[in-house]
């Protein structure tokens, strides 16, 4: 410490809060914050299908596949698309995801893409899924002004958990809510019925997103994956 040398393993942040960690996100404003990351999986209008509160930060490319093997599990199968941002990349991601049925992964690469990579970058599709990639980024302002998740009210990591829970509860009731009311208030003709109708489970394919912020023993931003139709 004398020396300069302030890296060390298990380094205790808050005697009140002993789980923080440093979040280090390249922002030069507030090069450190503090708190926990947090994973949120999201689907079509707007509603969340999970969330974790992760003990340790990992490396933003070792969320992937977990987050397509989660959705995998509760769909009965893979997305039809995913995007994310470049910390998410890694050959072996994209490869793992085609194999798993992935039709279409936009990720871009980080580092300098090579002339094959940046004509991959440069199609219709993959443009557009990264401009609803950045559009998603919204659902982690929406959490933290809407449901106070800005800040953990409860104490502990288990608290914080369930302070996350109560959040995505209710930010999935306003957006049921929601659709029920716009299906209430419609033209009521046959082929608004047909349009309306509950979809065969097994023709569900919604697209995934991924990105990546944090959340805070005392404040809170969201690693958000949010699948969407593409």
């Amino acid at each position: 410490m004398l020396q300069g040398n302030t890296r060390a393993e298990g380094k205790l942040l808050s005697v009140f809060e002993p789980e923080t960690e440093v979040i280090r996100k390249g922002n030069a404003k507030r090069p450190n914050e503090f708190g926990k990351l947090v994973k949120v999986q999201e689907v079509e209008n707007r509603l969340i299908t999970h969330y974790e509160v992760l003990a340790k930060r990992p490396a933003d490319s070792t969320l992937l596949l977990p987050s397509l093997q989660q959705h995998v599990q509760q769909f009965g199968c893979a997305p039809r698309a995913i995007a994310a941002d470049p910390g998410f990349f890694s050959a072996a991601n994209e490869a793992s995801a085609e194999r798993m049925g992935v039709k279409r992964v936009s990720i871009p690469a980080s580092g300098t893409p090579g002339k094959q990579r940046k004509e991959k970058q440069k199609q219709r599709w993959f443009k557009k899924l990264q401009r609803w990639r950045t559009g998603c980024e919204g659902r982690i302002s929406v959490l933290k002004r809407r449901h106070g998740l800005q800040r953990s009210r409860y104490k502990g990591l288990c608290g914080m958990k369930r302070w996350v829970g109560l959040g995505v509860i209710a930010d999935n009731i306003i957006h049921i809510g929601d659709h029920m009311a716009a299906n209430l208030h419609s033209p009521q003709d046959s082929s608004s019925a047909t349009r309306n109708a509950p979809p065969n489970p097994s023709s569900i394919r919604p697209s995934l997103h991924c990105s990546c912020a944090h959340m805070g023993t005392h404040f809170l931003q969201v690693w958000n994956f949010a699948p969407e139709s593409s």
